[in-house]
């Protein structure tokens, strides 16, 4: 039964005629399955796939009905060796009158050959350098698709122009000038050996019908001849949509409560929800100890490279008695292994950030204090959020003493930071360099494309998840976002559910 499901073709492929010569290879249906490609050989069902690597390159094909699996292993990128050797085994046991598949594939080979290169040198022979596109940059750019590929983004970025295919983050290219309505197509990974030439076809009324990607490097692996972009257009999303749409998501879970705070640092814009109300901080107010620590060093109070003893003995802000945390409940243990040794006080506050350290939390608050990290966030326009206390003071917990923050606080102190406004600019982005080291990655950057660069503080407890951080759009933009919820005590349920919050709200800023 489960191979039967693997097997069964998902994705029909259309079925291309194939030349004479090699006329007993034509296939009635072709597909990919689930890990597969489906395919018919004569009256016989094949199962297979491949893969390469530089220098490695392995095809498999197995036959259910003959209980029959072939593997070839080589370190021949050209796919019409491997091909041959299958072919050649499966004629064997399938008892088939013996063909020559080496002739009939090498043929073939050289008929790709010589129309790739004819092509190329069509295309050099015509190449204007001198020519301009018929379009200004931008009526280029904007989201295409095409039925195989998905959706394929084409953008204006720090850049330059670029192009990145929604559905394959490893197809990335640069987009230059070539002449006229084409353009070059480098691609970043070197891996696909091969540029490619991106013509966009024009209307009657000038705007863009369609493009086509062409490859024309002999020998490459690379093949979009079937693909064709399709401009789509979309009707652009606006703030009340866009609440909407995460209204509906957060109704998934009517027990919790949640609060979002979102500023496009370019406009201006916001979108609030229940920005104002309070929620217990976990471990968000990590970020305000941040600040207030590198505050102090620009102070001269002490420097960032200073050592700090590593120590498991802390005051409780209620009478002063001494409490320890546990190596257990904590996220980070390898800090718990440095006892009485010491670290610089930078290592400390990247353990604290990037892996939400509860220890080093209580080692850095010790140093600078509660109070003045309060009274720092307050300056910075931060009224309502509270930094009382380190991490697992349980007398201070059960007499309700607990860290609180707002949505709306949040997204002051991230908006600070962003603009370079929290103790000096090169702090700033010191500070930020530490928050992009974030490695929990559950909410905000979960569903963003590897290219969109987040700095973040996460926070968890029972039945509390939040997240806020920096956007860093690949075009220069930036936005910040700010989710907290409580309530839902399936995190992993509400993690996504965030998640999927801030792929609405990037969704929203890529197409404006």
């Amino acid at each position: 039964t489960t191979t039967t499901e693997l097997w069964k073709v998902v994705r029909p492929i259309p079925v291309t005629r194939v030349p004479e010569y090699l006329k007993p290879l034509q296939s009635d249906y072709f597909g990919y399955a689930l890990g597969f490609r489906t395919y018919n050989y004569k009256q016989y069902k094949v199962i297979g796939h491949g893969g390469a690597l530089k220098g490695f390159v392995s095809q498999i094909a197995m036959v259910p009905e003959l209980n029959l699996g072939i593997t070839v292993l080589t370190n021949q990128s050209n796919t019409a060796a491997y091909w041959a050797i299958i072919y050649q085994v499966l004629d064997y046991y399938m008892g088939f009158k013996p063909f020559d598949w080496i002739t009939a594939h090498k043929r073939q080979q050289d008929s790709t050959l010589a129309s790739t290169l004819d092509a190329r040198r069509k295309f050099s022979k015509s190449h204007d350098s001198l020519s301009k596109p018929s379009l200004p940059l931008e009526k280029y750019t904007g989201v295409y698709e095409d039925k195989l590929m998905g959706e394929v983004m084409i953008a204006k970025e720090t850049t330059g122009m670029v192009m990145r295919f929604s559905n394959s983050f490893q197809f990335v290219a640069d987009l230059e000038h070539y002449q006229y309505n084409t353009f070059l197509a480098k691609f970043r990974d070197r891996e696909f050996s091969a540029n490619a030439y991106l013509s966009f076809n024009l209307g009657a009324t000038g705007s863009i019908e369609s493009a086509k990607l062409q490859v024309l490097e002999p020998g490459s692996q690379m093949d979009f001849d079937d693909m064709e972009l399709k401009p789509v257009q979309r009707k652009k999303m606006d703030t009340t949509e866009l609440k909407n749409k995460i209204l509906a998501e957060l109704d998934k879970h009517p027990e919790g409560n949640f609060a979002i705070a979102y500023k496009d640092l370019g406009n201006g814009q916001t979108l609030f929800l229940n920005e104002r109300a309070v929620f217990h901080a976990a471990s968000t107010m990590k970020t305000p100890v941040l600040i207030e620590t590198y505050k102090q060093a620009a102070a001269g109070k002490f420097r960032i490279t200073d050592p700090i003893l590593i120590k498991n003995e802390f005051k409780s802000i209620v009478d002063g008695s001494l409490y320890s945390l546990s190596a257990e409940d904590d996220t980070e243990y390898d800090l718990y292994e440095k006892l009485n040794s010491k670290l610089s006080i930078y290592e400390v506050l990247h353990r604290m950030i990037t892996r939400s350290s509860n220890l080093a939390t209580n080692l850095i608050i010790d140093l600078v204090g509660a109070d003045k990290a309060n009274a720092t966030m307050r300056l910075l326009g931060a009224k309502d959020i509270q930094v009382l206390r380190g991490v697992e003071d349980d007398k201070a917990f059960e007499k309700g003493l607990n860290n609180t923050t707002t949505a709306y606080d949040l997204m002051i102190i991230m908006e600070a930071l962003a603009t370079g406004k929290v103790v000096s600019e090169s702090a700033s982005k010191e500070m930020i360099r530490i928050l992009m080291d974030q490695q929990f990655h559950e909410k905000i950057s979960k569903k963003l494309p590897p290219e969109v660069k987040v700095a973040s503080k996460t926070g968890s407890i029972i039945a509390v998840s939040h997240d806020s951080g920096i956007i860093y759009l690949p075009d220069g933009r930036k936005y910040v976002l700010v989710l907290l919820s409580k309530g839902v005590r399936d995190l992993d349920d509400v993690n996504n559910t965030l998640a999927n919050v801030s792929r609405l709200i990037y969704d929203y800023m890529i197409q404006q």
